[in-house]
């Protein structure tokens, strides 16, 4: 939304002419502009807000676990405007003191520097005072994300759910990056979880698929009356959220390679897939899914 249409090319020249505290101070003042203005912020911001706005008597309290800045990408930023309250949880020490400087205009929301972890995110939330059945929760750390997910899930009820997967690996594939003190995400495709694998965490919590906005799942609360996430309604919401978008290419270059998984059986996909992470297949689970199994 504040990007400005550039080439890419161009963009990457003018990164490269630019001196670095100049181009520091024009991020800053792209930030502080967007901070300013009236958003959108991101890029799934409108699917998000459907989906919370369709939630009858909704708590006004999100969560955010991978907060950035908290500006251009946020999936929280429109709800901090409408008065919500909120916790932002981010690990990086610059990050969070650029996020707590601009968010003290937005006194509702507390910004806490930590590395969010499956084992203690239950207890922060606490320590937080989190209500039970907040209203938004978001989710986005590029690694073990599943573990965290379902870690809240066993003692929170969120009602409206956006977690990041991997959308590079198409249903009926199951594949999820286990949960290690010691791991760190290298920047590859080694992350996050697949859609299929959300399958499980909806039927075990009571979630259902809202939508896939290409990479981000939104998930609402179930009513007691909803069926069962089936195979069926992950395979439709990755075809119509990703795998038919027209401008899916454009918008994901790094996965251009990895285009042909979409159109191969399920048991290709994961001997492709476990070559490429054989020497991390020890810290992971990937596997054809059950025929229309929770």
């Amino acid at each position: 939304m504040y990007e400005i249409p550039l080439p890419a090319p161009l963009k990457r020249a003018l990164r490269q002419g630019i001196p670095g505290p100049l181009w520091h101070w024009l991020k800053e003042a792209q930030r502080d502009a967007a901070f300013r203005g009236a958003g959108p912020y991101s890029f799934d911001e409108a699917a998000i807000l459907r989906h919370v706005d369709a939630q009858p008597a909704i708590e006004p309290f999100y969560v955010d676990i991978g907060a950035q800045d908290g500006v251009l990408g946020s999936q929280s930023l429109a709800l901090a405007k409408r008065g919500w309250g909120g916790v932002a949880f981010e690990a990086d020490p610059d990050l969070c003191r650029r996020m707590k400087a601009r968010y003290s205009a937005l006194p509702a929301v507390k910004v806490v520097q930590e590395l969010v972890s499956p084992d203690g995110i239950a207890a922060s939330l606490e320590r937080e005072n989190v209500p039970g059945n907040f209203g938004f929760l978001s989710l986005d750390i590029d690694s073990f994300d599943y573990y965290v997910l379902a870690a809240i899930l066993e003692k929170f009820s969120p009602t409206v759910i956006c977690v990041e997967i991997n959308e590079m690996v198409p249903p009926p594939v199951v594949f999820v990056v286990e949960y290690s003190a010691d791991a760190a995400w290298t920047g590859d495709r080694f992350q996050g979880f697949s859609i299929q694998a959300a399958k499980e965490l909806c039927n075990l919590y009571g979630y259902e698929i809202g939508e896939l906005h290409y990479n981000n799942l939104l998930l609402v609360k179930s009513s007691a009356q909803r069926p069962m996430v089936s195979d069926e309604d992950i395979a439709r919401a990755y075809r119509d959220g990703y795998a038919n978008k027209a401008d899916r290419g454009a918008l994901f270059p790094w996965n251009a390679e990895f285009n042909d998984l979409l159109g191969q059986s399920p048991e290709t996909v994961v001997e492709r897939l476990s070559h490429l992470f054989g020497d991390r297949l020890d810290r992971c689970r990937l596997e054809v899914a059950r025929e229309d199994t929770a």
